[in-house]
């Protein structure tokens, strides 16, 4: 039950048909790291800049969503749309 880490990248996109009119889209590269830092490396390559979000996955189940070495709320209140565009479960 180890946690790994991956890189997502957010993207912000305008709908025409949607009453709030912008939607956020993650994308990871499936890459798969046993350690915070190796994501964080692996993502300032990737993405030639800091502006990614690291996700902490354990079986299979996003258990946090942050930024660098933090983690935001630790509610969980945006796991749920975080995890299903990435196709993961939500730790429960």
């Amino acid at each position: 039950m180890s946690a790994v880490y991956l890189t997502v990248k957010g993207s912000m996109y305008h709908l025409d048909s949607d009453k709030h009119g912008w939607e956020i889209v993650y994308s990871t590269t499936g890459r798969e790291f046993k350690d915070r830092q190796a994501a964080i490396d692996d993502g300032l390559v990737t993405y030639r800049s800091d502006d990614f979000n690291i996700a902490t996955v354990v079986d299979g189940a996003l258990v946090a969503f942050g930024w660098q070495h933090q983690d935001f709320s630790t509610d969980g209140a945006n796991l749920p749309d975080v995890a299903a565009k990435l196709g993961l479960q939500v730790a429960s």
